[in-house]
């Protein structure tokens, strides 16, 4: 039988007598009718071989008889060539929201925030960002920041650490400086140590003065200047400073500033106090003087 036809009959008494080959088949002149193999179509009759699927198309059937019947590339994969058996992931770092793409460079690039190293785009997870398109991993939030949420696309994260705070790489949160630290700025990688005589509460911006001495030094923003607290004082606690330094009952000064503690002249006419005014020499009456 001549090209394009076929038969399973002996005695043929013409060529006529060999029949058009169906669609999805073929002959290529040696009588023997053969299916469209995975790839290819054919949607006429009497053809001596058959078409490719197009680019962006697929098939992994036999026999296929029309166009539609090659498969379109589903979304996220693309075909290169024709006659495409299956079809190819978009590449690390791209993506597509459609299918039936013909080239790798039609699928788009990863968003910020985001990465791809094989088939899914993943958001990057808390304590990384991406601050780049088309990234196969995100990047570890810096020191000093941290990244409570997904999908970061800054180095600053979500944010620098507040003062009194730290943090690592790739951190999430930011930890509190421990008692006896502290930190005065923002974005730090770690706190220091209060110098010797001072301590600190934890998450401290500074440092302050320790049990049985009070801080001299009236700005606060400043390294205390730590001192030992005067007899008739109450220094059993930290942080003291001389403004608030606790006054024992019985005794007096006669202002905030002052160091000079006095023991009252008449027994049970100062009740002590943190405060000066609870306890100056304006609570001790004329006629308690008198008497």
């Amino acid at each position: 039988c001549p090209a394009g036809r076929s038969s399973t009959q002996d005695g043929l008494g013409s060529a006529d007598d060999c029949k058009p080959c169906d669609e999805g088949t073929y002959a290529s002149g040696d009588g023997t009718l053969k299916d469209c193999p995975i790839g290819t179509y054919q949607n006429a009759k009497g053809q001596t071989s058959c078409k490719s699927c197009p680019k962006g198309r697929f098939s992994n059937s036999v026999k296929l008889s029309k166009l539609e019947q090659c498969q379109k590339c589903p979304v996220g994969k693309f075909s290169s060539h024709p006659g495409a058996q299956e079809c190819e992931w978009c590449p690390p770092g791209r993506y597509s929201k459609k299918g039936e793409l013909q080239s790798p460079n039609e699928c788009t690039l990863t968003p910020k925030g985001t990465f791809k190293s094989s088939i899914k785009v993943q958001a990057c997870p808390k304590g990384m960002y991406q601050d780049e398109e088309g990234q196969l991993s995100c990047k570890s939030c810096p020191v000093g920041t941290y990244g409570n949420t997904t999908n970061l696309t800054s180095n600053k994260c979500s944010g620098e650490c507040p003062p009194g705070t730290y943090s690592s790489l790739q951190s999430t949160s930011c930890k509190k400086c421990q008692e006896g630290q502290y930190n005065p700025s923002k974005g730090k990688q770690g706190c220091e140590k209060c110098p010797s005589g001072t301590t600190s509460l934890e998450g401290a911006t500074i440092c302050i003065c320790m049990k049985g001495m009070y801080n001299e030094n009236l700005n606060l923003s400043q390294m205390p200047q730590c001192r030992t607290c005067m007899e008739g004082t109450d220094c059993s606690a930290v942080g003291f400073t001389i403004e608030d330094m606790a006054i024992k009952e019985n005794h007096w000064r006669s202002s905030e500033n002052s160091t000079n503690i006095l023991k009252c002249p008449i027994e049970n006419t100062c009740r002590g106090s943190t405060k000066n005014e609870d306890c100056n020499l304006a609570q001790i009456t004329l006629a308690q003087i008198d008497a």
